[in-house]
């Protein structure tokens, strides 16, 4: 059931790349995707590196490398780099900002296997490991444990800069709801950290595209 709804995500999120810029030439040869990856561990963007780490920012740009390698019209790839790169189970979609969000959205699920062995998100952990010890339970649960539960992690608070800042303290400052609603904007300012002008790339229809994406997919769990 898992597998079905994260690749539900990934078709969905191919989707809001239609409306974006090419993103290709940011990963050509060696040193573009570690050009990158330089820039974000500055020390200026340390509220991002806890929202998603550096390794998830390299998988994002690793898997943009290995989509626009898959077409020559869009990047044109020497066949070792062809070779240290993923096959398959990315967006297919030259936008990085499409890659961020399928990369955050996987780790928020809180399974290593679906989120490219990355470390998932720890909130998200948490969520999976409670979801997964009451399945387990012999007895069942009741329902009032579950709902209990379900508020607590899935209730909303305010402020985005104050969820930025605090992205991983603990569920009643940063639910996963939380982190799940801001998804989208926090993958738009990473992008913007990465030297893009998002105002020029990511248009609010995009957006939109995005957070419904989303919507849809907590809907669906």
């Amino acid at each position: 059931m898992k597998k079905i709804l994260v690749t539900s995500l990934i078709i969905g999120i191919a989707a809001i790349g239609t409306a974006l810029a090419n993103d290709c030439p940011i990963v050509r040869g060696t040193e573009g995707i570690n050009g990158k990856i330089s820039v974000y561990e500055s020390n200026e963007n340390k509220d991002f590196l806890l929202v998603l780490p550096s390794t998830g920012v390299k998988q994002a740009l690793t898997n943009l490398k290995a989509y626009c390698c898959s077409r020559p019209m869009l990047l044109i790839c020497s066949d070792e780099e062809k070779n240290n790169l993923p096959k398959q189970y990315y967006p297919e979609s030259d936008s990085l900002f499409d890659h961020l969000v399928d990369v955050a959205m996987r780790r928020l699920d809180g399974v290593t296997g679906l989120a490219y062995n990355l470390v998932p998100d720890p909130t998200g952990l948490e969520w999976r490991g409670k979801i997964t010890e009451i399945a387990k339970s012999a007895t069942g649960a009741q329902a009032g444990e579950i709902k209990k539960l379900f508020i607590d992690y899935r209730t909303l608070h305010d402020k985005f800069d104050t969820i930025k800042k605090n992205y991983n303290k603990n569920i009643a400052t940063v639910s996963l709801g939380d982190k799940y609603k801001e998804t989208c904007k926090l993958m738009r300012e990473i992008y913007e950290k990465l030297g893009f002008d998002t105002k020029s790339h990511i248009s609010d229809s995009s957006m939109i595209r995005c957070e419904n994406i989303i919507q849809n997919r907590i809907n669906r769990e």
